[in-house]
């Protein structure tokens, strides 16, 4: 079940039980909402999180352009580059696009 959170704000504003509960409904509402975008938006972030880890362990080392590495300190050498944290999400992203 959906509940649509501005009808229920319209409705409570327009209801005369709003003088006896004051604006303290109101203001439940809206924390309501602003949660509700919040985890819409976090919802959406780890969706593309889980897309990208998908992509990376799909990747082999001997042939993709990019992949994961244990024990870095002793697999790369000087001059490679380790992307990590917003450069590996954009490098995951370019290769997910070269792809296709």
């Amino acid at each position: 079940m959906t509940i649509d959170l501005e009808e229920v704000k319209q409705q409570l504003a327009a209801s005369p039980v709003q003088n006896l509960i004051g604006d303290d409904a109101l203001r439940a509402v809206e924390q309501l909402q602003a949660d509700k975008a919040r985890l819409e938006r976090e919802l959406e972030e780890a969706r593309e999180d889980e897309k990208r880890y998908r992509w990376l362990r799909q990747q082999h080392w001997s042939e993709a352009d990019l992949c994961a590495v244990a024990f870095p300190k002793d697999a790369v050498k000087l001059g490679h580059d380790c992307p990590s944290l917003e450069r590996l999400d954009a490098a995951i992203d370019a290769a997910r696009k070269k792809q296709g």
